[in-house]
């Protein structure tokens, strides 16, 4: 009988809980850890790690979960471990390569996969693209893909297109639910979404993904958006979710600026592209310098 996987997942921010919360027990035993000791407090149903290199030394897939300007630290503090090549490190954070994590922690040669989940992960909704490094196998792919196809829907796409998977289903919850806060009968925001899925998915056309990919990032994250209005008509509810996608000078408020300034859907997703970009130039900077 195959055992469980043993994932450790570093951060345990709105995603990095989302993802530790929703795994099942029944093919995963997960380990986290937080510097926030707040984020930890009361919290029976997980197993948690003392310290970093603690985490790292029970699991086997390795989930970092931190902010991004936080990344470079944490590679730093685990940069020289003699057993990181038996890991798999995977990575959410958005605007961070593949390949710079690799020179982050050479000379190990580390496999690295990148996601990009949604926050709908924590409805079980979520919508993801992921990617693999230089160094990780398809079988290691694999594990990752069906690790968060757990929390909803996941597409393969290249690296190249991850800031475009960034704006179009990372952020899209976000501006989609700002599309319909000032409607107040919930089942007239339902039908809005509904109504704007066509021009959702030519967006996403437009600025860079195939049909193919237009259709199953756009679609899908406008039906978990669906849902989640149907199952939380609440206003409150509905502001509550969005604030916490909608990060500070991040990629959805550039989204939502767009669209307050008159803009149209496909300018939303461009002007998140492009924050997307700044961030990850920024980031992969710092890490760099960390190096």
């Amino acid at each position: 009988m195959k055992g469980k996987i043993k994932i450790g997942i570093l951060g345990l921010g709105n995603m990095g809980s989302a993802i530790a919360s929703n795994l099942p027990e029944n093919e995963y035993e997960v380990y986290a850890f937080d510097k926030d000791k707040s984020k930890i407090q009361g919290n029976n149903q997980l197993n948690f790690a003392n310290s970093t290199s603690d985490l790292l030394a029970r699991a086997e897939t390795i989930i970092i979960a931190v902010k991004p300007q936080d990344f470079g630290q944490l590679l730093a503090e685990i940069k020289g471990r003699n057993d990181l090549e038996n890991k798999v490190i995977i990575s959410i954070a958005a605007g961070v390569s593949t390949s710079g994590i690799e020179q982050a922690l050479e000379p190990a040669k580390v496999k690295v996969i990148r996601v990009m989940p949604n926050l709908f992960t924590r409805e079980g909704r979520g919508v993801s693209g992921i990617c693999k490094g230089a160094l990780a196998k398809d079988n290691e792919l694999l594990i990752a893909q069906e690790l968060f196809e757990c929390l909803g829907q996941v597409m393969a796409v290249d690296e190249s297109k991850m800031d475009i998977v960034t704006a179009v289903s990372g952020s899209g919850p976000g501006y989609l639910l700002y599309l319909v806060e000032n409607i107040d009968d919930s089942s007239k925001r339902v039908e809005r979404i509904k109504e704007i899925i066509p021009d959702y998915i030519k967006a996403a056309k437009e600025n860079g993904f195939s049909r193919i990919e237009s259709e199953f990032f756009a679609t899908t994250t406008a039906k978990a958006a669906i849902s989640y209005l149907e199952e939380h008509p609440e206003l409150n509810a509905l502001q509550k979710f969005r604030k916490q996608v909608t990060s500070k000078n991040g990629t959805t408020q550039a989204a939502i600026d767009k669209l307050k300034s008159g803009g149209s859907l496909s300018d939303a997703v461009k002007a998140a592209i492009k924050r997307a970009k700044e961030l990850s130039e920024y980031v992969n900077k710092v890490i760099k310098k960390r190096k």
